[in-house]
């Protein structure tokens, strides 16, 4: 639930500041227990899309090399998690309270 709830706040954020901003929202319909880029699925999907901002709430902290893949096809990622993170991950924008040493 947490995930659906992250994703439908930042969505009526967005819309907020500006009604009229395309947003296209991804789901994880063939792997319903999937979650951020790890699913095959979703990576697939994004290689349709002009790259653009890719916002990803509450997952994908530890996935590095899909937002490297994804990086290198000129999206920009930003990734608002709080699951703990492995290491700090260089490719995206990471805000993630778990990062911190605190």
């Amino acid at each position: 639930m947490d995930g659906y709830l992250s994703a439908s706040m930042i969505y009526v954020y967005i819309k907020t500041i500006n009604p009229n901003i395309n947003i296209i929202p991804l789901f994880h319909h063939k792997n319903p227990k999937s979650h951020g880029l790890g699913d095959k699925e979703i990576m697939k999907e994004l290689k349709k899309y002009t790259p653009s901002l890719l916002i990803i709430p509450d997952a994908s902290s530890n996935d590095e090399k899909e937002c490297a893949k994804l990086r290198k096809l000129e999206w920009s990622i930003c990734l608002a998690d709080h699951h703990f993170s492995k290491s700090y991950n260089k490719e995206c924008i990471l805000v993630n309270n778990q990062s911190s040493k605190n």
